[in-house]
């Protein structure tokens, strides 16, 4: 956050570890392809353990749900958030640790390397466990692994709406209805950056690169009389390519409307706060 004054503005734990700033935290709800549905807005120092409850909510109230099964880490689905998703009928997917027991005689220690168990223990290397309350004739273990993995998605998306091209951050307005619309705005970009994603997949570029080759695509304003026309010129070999991925054509002319979008205009210092 830049100022004290946002509505949702508040100190709390900072994943990023940035010190000495107010935050916000926000939610993303995405579908089964990790494409966005809804993102919700908190205080600062709201824990993992409110947002969920508001987003089984959510699911419930707003969109209609009946049959849903929540997807989490182990940090986020606790025992007690485990409890209310079984209160209200709905199932979870989180990762557990795999442990093992080690015993050892309390009069004495010695210390011993047994190669053997050694190499046994080395089997569980990088190994977790998926744990879910769903029934076995529900769904196959493999939807069950293949639903977690998905939520290296969610991480993408969180990922990439922090970069520079998408600018969930900084936050300057201070309104709450106007943060909520500032991170709605992230959400639809994200899922406009997602789609460009996925046209240009093998075409060996990221997203950011290829709106910056779009960028040289160039405009002239020609004025026959009173009637002024837009022209854009013809795009070049790799912004056809790119064009066409998405299957988009540009038209010759436009209509010339006389708008001019500027986005970062200075405030008035007169502003009022409320």
């Amino acid at each position: 956050m830049e100022g004290e004054r946002n509505a949702f503005a508040a100190y709390g734990y900072n994943r990023d570890k940035k010190k000495g700033k107010k935050q916000l935290e926000y939610g993303l709800l995405t579908d089964d392809e990790g494409d966005p549905v809804s993102i919700g807005v908190f205080k600062g120092n709201t824990s993992d353990h409110k947002t969920v409850v508001e987003q089984i909510e959510t699911l419930r109230e707003r969109f209609g749900c009946e049959h849903i099964t929540l997807v989490g880490d182990k940090g986020m689905l606790k025992s007690g958030e485990i409890e209310e998703l079984k209160g209200v009928g709905f199932h979870y997917i989180i990762n557990s640790i795999l442990s093992i027991e080690v015993t050892e005689d309390r009069r004495e220690l010695q210390l011993k390397v047994n190669g053997d168990a050694l190499l046994e223990a080395s089997l569980s290397d990088g190994c977790y466990v998926i744990k879910t309350d769903l029934e076995k004739g529900i769904v196959s273990k493999e939807v069950i692994h293949d639903r977690y993995k998905a939520l290296s998605e969610v991480e993408w998306a969180f990922r990439t709406q922090k970069t520079d091209y998408l600018e969930v951050r900084p936050v300057y307005v201070r309104k709450k209805e106007r943060t909520i619309g500032h991170l709605l705005v992230v959400m639809l970009a994200y899922k406009i950056e997602r789609y460009l994603r996925n046209a240009w997949r093998d075409l060996d570029i990221t997203v950011e690169e290829g709106i910056r080759r779009m960028g040289r695509i160039t405009s002239n304003v020609i004025k026959i009389g009173e009637k002024e026309l837009v022209t854009i010129g013809e795009p070049d070999e790799d912004c056809r390519e790119l064009l066409k991925r998405l299957d988009v054509s540009i038209p010759k002319v436009l209509p010339c409307r006389e708008s001019h979008v500027a986005t970062r205009k200075r405030l008035s210092g007169s502003r009022k706060l409320k």
